[in-house]
């Protein structure tokens, strides 16, 4: 088989938004391992994962933020990081990176509890 004659395969272009949201992942895990214990639900709040009376209270909004990126333990971290690479590798050629990273940012506030939610 002469190489005109071989068939090339379309490369797919590398997934940066899925990489880049991973890479901020795994970097807030190990930064929180080392400051700490992602298994300690005091230093996870600490940190800025969502905690009621500081988000409504406090007025720590960042924390819609924050809490998406945080992960309590290293299982967890995996099991989300393996969906992300999955669906997120999917997601980002289907629709392309900005309507990805739009949709990943849309999920990201609407899944944050609210006021709202908290009431009792």
């Amino acid at each position: 088989m002469d190489w005109e004659e071989t068939e090339t395969i379309e490369q797919q272009p590398l997934p940066v938004i899925t990489v880049i949201l991973v890479l901020i992942n795994v970097g807030a895990y190990l930064y929180t391992e080392w400051k700490g214990s992602s298994l300690d639900a005091e230093f996870m709040i600490d940190m800025g994962a969502m905690y009621e009376p500081a988000f409504v209270e406090g007025h720590e909004y960042y924390r819609i933020i924050t809490h998406f990126f945080l992960h309590f333990g290293l299982e967890h971290l995996v099991n989300n990081m393996i969906a992300l690479l999955v669906l997120g590798y999917t997601l980002e050629q289907d629709i392309g990176r900005i309507r990805y990273l739009i949709l990943y940012m849309f999920c990201l506030l609407y899944t944050s509890p609210s006021p709202r939610d908290m009431r009792r």
